[in-house]
């Protein structure tokens, strides 16, 4: 047999294969409520800030178990995920949207603040902050922020941050062994929070610009 007619039969193979699959399939589009419970707490566990899209449900003919595509957006990105019954993801596709090109001089310059410890660690004492920060010229999304933090009675800490701006949220996130920095910039007003490795936060600040 030629290997022109075999890949003619696999071909063949092939698309009776897909057609065999699509039999009994069927989309129903269904309300968010109607979703199983364990799909409802994944995706909130998951995807808080985004809104419904679309919710369907996948019968997937001789398939016992249906699938569940949820369809969720936010400003920055669109992303569509295919759930189990029980709450895993069999797939997911994330698309990027485009959004308002945020300028550097919005971030740029000179902060003052204060800087505390979250309500979990009890009383704590409240520090002075003075954010620099300036552009990376190589890298038009990086960012320094040379950090001076004035702590309590006379303590004077300085340090380095090296940091990425995701534009469309206007965040500035910070590597700060061990663990991030995530700054949000509104206006004149910046504040954030340090998280640890391990999801605890250590640290809030809020500063304004001078």
């Amino acid at each position: 047999m030629s290997a022109r007619r075999t890949r003619t039969i696999l071909a063949g193979i092939a698309m009776l294969l897909a057609a065999h699959r699509a039999v009994g399939q069927q989309s129903i589009e269904i309300a968010a409520i109607d979703l199983p419970e364990a799909v409802r707490h994944a995706i909130v566990a998951t995807y808080q800030g985004y809104q419904f899209v679309e919710t369907r449900r996948i019968d997937r003919g001789n398939k016992t178990r249906p699938l569940f595509e949820i369809h969720l957006q936010r400003p920055a990105d669109r992303v569509t995920v295919v759930f189990s019954e029980t709450g895993e993801v069999v797939s997911k596709k994330l698309v990027l949207r485009p959004g308002p090109q945020v300028p550097s001089s919005n971030v740029v310059g000179l902060w003052r603040g204060t800087s505390t410890c979250p309500p979990q660690y009890g009383s704590c004492d409240v520090d002075s902050v003075v954010y620099r920060i300036r552009t990376v010229p190589s890298d038009s999304n990086a960012f320094d922020i040379a950090m001076t933090r004035f702590s309590m009675p006379s303590d004077t800490i300085r340090g380095e941050l090296a940091c990425t701006l995701d534009r469309h949220r206007v965040v500035l996130v910070c590597i700060a062994k061990p663990g991030y920095w995530e700054l949000v910039v509104h206006g004149d007003t910046l504040s954030g929070t340090l998280t640890l490795d391990g999801g605890l936060g250590a640290r809030k600040v809020t500063a304004h610009r001078q």
